[in-house]
């Protein structure tokens, strides 16, 4: 064969090689914006068979949804049938496609044509952990069946492998409050080393729900340091157990913390004694608000602001002092309190009980002179915890309340 057609074969050969190349790249495109046409071109394509099985069970998810928010009845399509069909012409092309055997599963259980899906998704499963429809399934099969330490896993799957996950898994852990056990099993996750359960445990206090998973879930585990914020979100649970009338419970959690180092003992100009105070808890608003100043907490400032008309707590601290009779002082630097503006500590006991005002800065004869009071007051065997706020209101008019502590002490004034 001459140098010269061994050259023509070449090029043949690369024009076809580039023809087949273009086509192949057609079809990927089309299996991403059209499955439907791939499968017109490729009727055995495995892929845009289970694609188009997965838009039939999107469809019937769409409008069981539509259902749902009309109040209707959902009658379904009748496409659960189709969509098994697809599937399983998709794995005879694809012996042991996780996707697939997933689509089969979603099938059966869409149009109930066999009692138990589970085994299909389950070897999907096994063939692929990172099929996150398949987890799903798998964990809210694993929650209604109450087992949660599974479904606490396959979600710690998910998590791992798609943040963005978070937004629909979040409230299948929501819907599971109610069920006893999730605690110690978020407990069992985090002591593995899965950062996503404090951000849950975060979620949930952010939203003001579910305090008691919170509690079970930092009650029974055994790795506190492991748990991401678990100093944060343990003083925060203290403090909801304290203002919900469980003060053992607060305490309890509390000196647990301490015990294993995640709320170690420390003393500076806001927390006399660290042996039986959690730290200051500091919010804000936009019309009032409290802010650390410093970085070296032994000289740090407390910032101040509220604006006129506002009332608001910037800061709550729980303590567990023993009975006795106390005083609190306070040291302010630079205070400007126009009249009707004051600067309070409140104490309220674990509880629903009454507020007392044990500390009081309030307008003087001039903005920047205020006067001062401190209240002694007694803790009795009746007030096992104390609830500390530090409350703002603002001026009567319009001016804004600033002003710095330097320190917040509680002293015991006698020993009985």
């Amino acid at each position: 064969m001459t140098r010269l057609v061994i050259k023509a074969l070449l090029v043949l050969g690369c024009l076809a090689g580039a023809g087949v190349a273009g086509y192949d790249a057609g079809i990927r495109y089309l299996l991403q914006s059209s499955p439907q046409s791939v499968l017109a071109l490729r009727p055995s394509d495995p892929q845009a068979l289970t694609l188009v099985a997965e838009g039939l069970f999107l469809v019937d998810q769409q409008r069981a949804a539509e259902a749902l928010q009309q109040g209707r009845a959902n009658e379904g399509s009748g496409t659960s049938q189709r969509q098994l069909a697809l599937a399983r012409r998709a794995l005879r092309q694809q012996v042991l496609s996780p996707r697939a055997l997933r689509q089969i599963g979603m099938a059966l259980d869409q149009g109930r044509i066999e009692p138990s899906t589970r085994p299909y998704m389950e070897l999907a499963e096994k063939l692929s952990r990172r099929e996150l429809v398949t987890q799903l399934w798998l964990a809210q099969d694993d929650l209604k069946a109450n087992h949660l330490p599974e479904a606490v896993g396959h979600l710690d799957t998910v998590f791992r492998t798609s943040v963005r996950a978070r937004e629909v898994a979040w409230p299948l852990l929501l819907q599971a409050g109610e069920l006893p056990g999730l605690g110690p099993a978020l407990a069992g996750r985090s002591d593995l080393g899965a950062q996503w359960v404090g951000e849950y445990l975060q979620f949930l206090l952010q939203r003001d729900a579910q305090i008691e998973i919170v509690a079970d879930t930092l009650e029974t585990i055994r790795r506190p340091a492991a748990l991401r914020d678990g100093a944060d979100i343990t003083a925060e649970t203290a403090l909801r157990l304290a203002l919900n009338g469980e003060p053992s419970r607060s305490r309890r959690l509390f000196e647990a913390a301490k015990g294993s180092g995640l709320l170690p003992e420390h003393k500076d100009a806001f927390v006399d004694d660290g042996a039986t105070s959690l730290p200051w808890a500091l919010f804000g608003w936009s019309e009032a608000a409290s802010e650390w100043r410093g970085t070296n907490p032994k000289a740090r400032l407390l910032d101040l602001y509220a604006d006129g008309g506002a009332r608001r707590t910037v800061a709550r601290q729980v303590r567990f002092d023993p009975p006795g009779r106390y005083r609190w002082s306070a040291g302010l630097i630079d205070p400007i309190l126009y009249e009707g503006s004051r600067i309070e500590i409140n104490l309220r006991c674990s509880g629903p009980a009454n507020v007392n005002t044990v500390w009081l800065a309030r307008s003087g004869a001039s903005p920047d002179s205020p006067t001062l009071t401190a209240t002694a007051f007694t803790l009795n065997n009746a007030c096992p915890a104390q609830v500390y706020s530090l409350d703002l209101v603002g001026a009567d008019g319009n001016e804004a309340l600033t002003a710095s502590l330097k320190a917040l002490d509680l002293q015991r004034i006698d020993d009985r």
